[in-house]
């Protein structure tokens, strides 16, 4: 993505990554978290449907109790902008639609972050179990969903 835009108008929150040029809320510029130990890792999970409610709860047996706390928002935008801006550490979901995610792809990497597929491959269209992180936790993270 070259352009990404996330609002959330009940908290009037306007999230923008350009390519290149940093990545902002509220036109203040944002950055990932400096969180580097997974049991200080707040991560955030979507499932992607009732379709994958039985995965999910294999990936979340696996995360949760090895961070902080593990939450739902229920919107992927606004969990991949909230890894961005430094409020969470981590976000994973799976069985995601490429429009649910692109625009927090693009704030993530702005902001300092790292967006792979389970496996660490970079994000493609047709791959929809991602892991966005602020880097630090990443590589944790991927232990944990890589085979799941």
């Amino acid at each position: 993505p070259i352009l990404g835009v996330t609002y959330a108008p009940i908290i009037d929150e306007l999230y923008v990554a350009e390519s290149g040029k940093g990545a902002f809320l509220n036109r203040e510029r944002i950055s990932v978290s400096t969180t580097e130990k997974l049991e200080e890792c707040y991560a955030y999970f979507c499932e992607g449907g009732d379709k994958n409610r039985f995965r999910t709860g294999k990936i979340n047996g696996a995360i949760y109790p090895k961070v902080r706390d593990l939450r739902k928002l229920g919107s992927a935008g606004l969990e991949a902008a909230w890894v961005a801006c430094g409020r969470g550490d981590a976000y994973v979901t799976t069985k995601i639609e490429p429009w649910d995610v692109a625009a927090g792809v693009l704030l993530v990497r702005e902001a300092g972050g790292k967006v792979t597929d389970f496996r660490g491959g970079a994000w493609k269209t047709e791959r929809s179990d991602l892991v966005f992180s602020n880097g630090r936790v990443h590589e944790s993270i991927l232990e944990l969903v890589r085979d799941l």
